[in-house]
């Protein structure tokens, strides 16, 4: 019954496109770079900063849009010239923990009843998962298991996660895949096949961490 379900679903995203109104869209965009070198976001490719790649992905799928970040951010898109009217700017309620900081503050920010979150740094990433991820709103996580690695992120949260990544953070646990291994709640992962009935590759799945990944 999980397969069929998970297949008219799918074949739900032939049809025309429609900007999604009860899941919102966010970027997580306060990591420091640390790899990089210097602050990833801004970095171009074929003319557009990681950042720009990222914000046009989810204009194309989400009426709502966010992107979570640390203070300041907006002297940064001054700077280089990046203006994203669009875009909802959400503090990270808490510092120096990972995405989960910004998946947390995001969900508490948004009316929507979950948010489809990816990273700054993953400009290969297709609308199509966007779409796939956003149809499974009956869950509260849903993430992929590609070839045995866990990608939390890009995945679906919904805002019932909030007490659960709320204790998670006050005991010291910050790790996303720590969230989608132990949640007892509603959550879908999937797998390989149904990632491939996509049309997407895994390499779709990269990030930026080095210049050496572009």
């Amino acid at each position: 019954m999980g397969e069929l379900k998970l297949k008219e679903k799918q074949n739900s995203q032939k049809e025309e496109k429609i900007l999604i109104k009860d899941v919102a869209g966010a970027i997580l965009a306060g990591g420091k770079s640390k790899r990089f070198g210097s602050d990833k976001r801004f970095f171009k490719i074929n003319g557009k900063t990681l950042l720009e790649i990222m914000c046009e992905k989810l204009r194309a799928v989400f009426e709502s849009k966010y992107i979570s970040t640390e203070k300041n951010f907006e002297i940064k898109l001054s700077e280089n010239k990046i203006e994203i009217p669009d875009f909802k700017i959400v503090y990270d309620k808490y510092h120096d923990i990972g995405p989960i900081s910004g998946i947390v503050s995001v969900l508490n920010e948004i009316p929507e009843i979950g948010c489809v979150f990816v990273p700054c740094d993953m400009p290969f990433l297709p609308e199509k998962i966007l779409f796939f991820l956003s149809e499974f709103k009956e869950f509260d996580i849903v993430y992929f298991n590609l070839n045995g690695k866990i990608y939390p992120i890009p995945g679906y949260y919904s805002k019932n996660l909030i007490p659960k990544i709320e204790k998670m953070i006050s005991q010291g646990i910050f790790a996303l895949k720590y969230l989608t291994q132990n949640y007892k709640g509603k959550k879908l992962e999937v797998g390989e096949k149904e990632f491939e009935k996509l049309g997407a590759k895994i390499e779709d799945m990269k990030n930026i961490n080095e210049i050496k990944d572009i």
